[in-house]
């Protein structure tokens, strides 16, 4: 028989049902303690620390996709209605469709702004 409440592990520690000191930090802590005790360098673990957020992005996408319609155009009308979150879109947006322009020095990005002025 499922029972629902606390299990018998997590009997005795409180209301909050807190978790053992040192189990509850963020998962990049962990990941950052880990990676020095191993000896990785500080690319190594930008390159660990990216992998697993990408992950969890991921992880989001497919949740977001698996929705019905109706629920997918709620989730994405509250990131449109969120300024902040507009703008990070918008900015995506953009970055994703001149992906393939070609680039150019920023010194002569420079000196085209300087004739603009």
């Amino acid at each position: 028989m499922r029972r629902f409440g606390p299990s018998r592990s997590d009997r005795g520690r409180g209301k909050e049902n807190k978790a053992p000191r040192g189990k509850g930090r963020n998962w990049e802590a962990r990941l950052g303690e880990n990676s020095l005790k191993m000896g990785y360098s500080d690319s190594q673990r930008r390159c660990f620390l990216l992998a697993k957020q990408e992950k969890l992005a991921e992880g989001f996408l497919t949740t977001i996709r698996s929705l019905p319609k109706r629920d997918r155009e709620l989730v994405l009308l509250g990131l449109v209605k969120d300024r902040n979150l507009r703008h990070d879109l918008i900015d995506l947006a953009t970055i994703e469709e001149r992906r393939k322009e070609p680039s150019r020095p920023f010194r002569e990005y420079l000196k085209s702004r300087k004739r603009q002025a």
